[in-house]
């Protein structure tokens, strides 16, 4: 099969291509109904292929992110640099966040003026790695950060729920800045009482005003602090990338 599709062969989109033409000389185009059948085997294919290129998580709103973060800060991107690991197996992002406002603090996170985002993955020279779900900064990019202190590197902070906890702030439309989740390259796992656990790519997290993404913060916490303590337990997917079970899934 020659053309612009046989570059893709062996690869996730190069199977698809495969199987829609076998299935399509192989007498499935015969009737409407066949036909119809074949679209939903290629739309099945193309959800599971973008299932598997995602990182498997479970959806965190804003009052749930709230409640786990150390640090939620609005700031500015200011510098950016990768690193190998001590071991050098894994390459690290270290993200320079300036901070401009802070919503919460817990009392164990030293107020300052900077803090630095550690994410996995980026490049190093010539070898790039790429996790699926991570937060990714932009150089100058305001953003709102729900992160929590890293257990592996004293002085940094990872971001909860991985991308889910990185927000954007856009001042383009209008005099009412908005909030825009950056949640992106993650696969939702939902417990649901007839299915078990179901996989889709819908996102609780929506775009709103800074000013309703703040009173949605407080309230969170102002719940939570009615409630009595107890010791926490340790969860994967706020866990410091480096000492969490590797449950990410990501394609060639």
């Amino acid at each position: 099969m020659g053309g612009p599709l046989a570059r893709w062969r062996g690869r996730p989109l190069g199977r698809l291509a495969s199987a829609y033409r076998d299935a399509y000389h192989s007498g499935m185009r015969s009737s409407p109904g066949n036909r119809a059948g074949l679209w939903a085997v290629f739309a099945a294919f193309a959800l599971s292929t973008a299932v598997a290129r995602a990182t498997v998580v479970v959806p965190q709103d804003v009052p749930t992110m709230a409640r786990k973060a150390d640090w939620i800060v609005r700031g500015t991107v200011r510098n950016q640099y990768a690193d190998w690991d001590r071991e050098h197996r894994r390459i690290y992002t270290f993200t320079e966040i300036e901070v401009l406002e802070t919503l919460h603090r817990r009392a164990a996170v030293r107020q300052r003026d900077a803090l630095v985002v550690r994410t996995l993955g980026g490049e190093v020279g010539e070898i790039g790695m790429r996790v699926s779900g991570t937060a990714r900064f932009a150089p100058g990019e305001e953003v709102m950060l729900f992160v929590r202190a890293s257990e592996r590197m004293q002085g940094t902070f990872h971001v909860v729920g991985m991308s889910q906890g990185k927000f954007t702030v856009d001042r383009s439309d209008g005099p009412a800045p908005q909030v825009v989740p950056g949640a992106s390259g993650l696969a939702y796992a939902r417990r649901k009482p007839a299915q078990g656990t179901a996989l889709d790519h819908h996102s609780p997290l929506q775009r709103m005003s800074l000013e309703a993404f703040r009173r949605q913060v407080q309230a969170a916490l102002s719940v939570d602090q009615g409630r009595p303590t107890s010791p926490s337990r340790p969860d994967f997917r706020d866990a410091d990338p480096t000492t969490a079970p590797n449950r990410t899934s990501d394609g060639p």
